[in-house]
């Protein structure tokens, strides 16, 4: 049995906590075992469904913010003490912190995961990102990244062409995302929103996400199309400040706040079009959920990696709330395809992309015992 350690800020509902999520319902367990190391007290939505389904064990450390010397050495005990074969960490640039604790425990196999890539960062904050990296780097023994883009923005073009980086593709239960219109009709229904322009937003309510600009383009969208309604599936820390939002512009009747849902394949079914204005993404894994549905996307022009574009069901658009809007508003409906033999071409079905990720922990640990010879 191969122990393996996960370190991430949280699992609550986000993107990187499903996948974690799903790696552990799908991997083979007489072979791997998961725990789980997250930084703070709170106890997320992934977590309580972590502890209900598998045997496994989540330990809770510190902030960086609040004492990143606690958090270091009691990362570093924890690992001591479980005698992990590999320390797999999700901090994108700042993994370095929790990998150091992993060197000083000892711990021979130590990869690092991008899960981010932002291009529009400024100075000061470029120079402590190269800082970041280089330690990261340093303290890693192996790359991981969800996307080139995402590998690119932690260790650098380079390390990326060498093939020094790993990509594990974000999988998904393709089959779970087949367009069904059954499914789509009891959806709309459910929801009184038989006869309405659906858009919909998944995802955590935090300033990556840009629900405020999300907000300003619906306001103006309902100028033209009426008949529109706004989805908003996802819990956060700005989601009290959103409503707030939508309510001082009186939208209260025409925005949907759905919070954490477990029918996102439904929920898919349901929209006419799915809008991510992200102001960074490491890869975007809804627009990938929402191309498996044949539903047309829009997205973030040089800010949400290109990876996500599978299919010409995504367009690229700059922050304008214009522009947003007459994208929006020319919108009509079309037949929904079968999305399936293409998503899974293209390297992203859940089973396949977890086979990748066996044989990158049987590697390591073969490696390791080479070494020791």
């Amino acid at each position: 049995m191969i122990k393996v350690l996960h370190i991430l800020g949280s699992l609550g509902s986000g993107g990187v906590e499903s996948l974690l999520y799903n790696w552990y319902e799908t991997i083979d367990k007489n072979k791997f075992s998961f725990d789980f190391i997250v930084n703070g007290e709170h106890i997320g939505y992934n977590e309580k469904k972590i502890i209900g389904n598998f045997d496994c064990q989540v330990f809770h450390v510190p902030k960086f913010k609040k004492n990143i010397i606690q958090n270091i050495f009691q990362t570093k005990s924890i690992i001591k003490n479980g005698h992990y074969d590999i320390v797999h960490v999700h901090h994108t640039e700042k993994s370095f912190i929790q990998l150091s604790a992993s060197y000083l425990a000892g711990s021979q196999v130590r990869i690092a995961h991008s899960h981010d890539c932002i291009k529009n960062m400024r100075p000061l904050s470029r120079a402590a990102h190269a800082v970041y990296c280089f330690l990261t780097k340093l303290f890693a023994t192996h790359y991981c990244a969800c996307g080139i883009e995402a590998g690119q923005w932690v260790f650098g073009q380079r390390a990326v062409g060498n093939q020094k980086v790993m990509i594990i593709k974000n999988g998904i239960e393709i089959l779970n995302y087949r367009y069904n219109e059954a499914l789509r009709n009891e959806m709309r229904k459910e929801l009184n929103i038989e006869h309405q322009f659906v858009l919909g937003h998944v995802g955590r309510f935090t300033a990556q996400k840009n629900h405020a600009f999300l907000i300003d383009v619906f306001k103006n969208v309902l100028v033209i199309r009426p008949e529109a309604i706004l989805l908003l599936v996802g819990e956060g820390e700005l989601r009290q400040s959103i409503e707030k939002k939508v309510k001082d512009l009186a939208l209260e009747e025409r925005v949907i706040f759905l919070g954490v849902r477990d029918d996102i394949p439904e929920l898919l079914f349901a929209m006419d079009l799915f809008v991510l204005p992200s102001l960074h993404e490491g890869l975007g894994i809804v627009l990938i959920e929402a191309q498996s549905t044949g539903l047309q996307g829009l997205t973030t022009r040089d800010l949400v990696p290109y990876d996500a574009k599978i299919t010409d069901l995504v367009q690229y658009i700059p922050l304008d709330v214009k522009q947003w809007v007459a994208k929006i508003t020319k919108t009509e409906s079309f037949s929904r395809p079968d999305m399936t033999l293409t998503m899974t071409q293209a390297g992203y079905d859940l089973h396949a992309t977890v086979k990748d990720l066996e044989n990158l922990y049987l590697l390591t640990i073969n490696k390791k015992q080479k070494g020791r010879q």
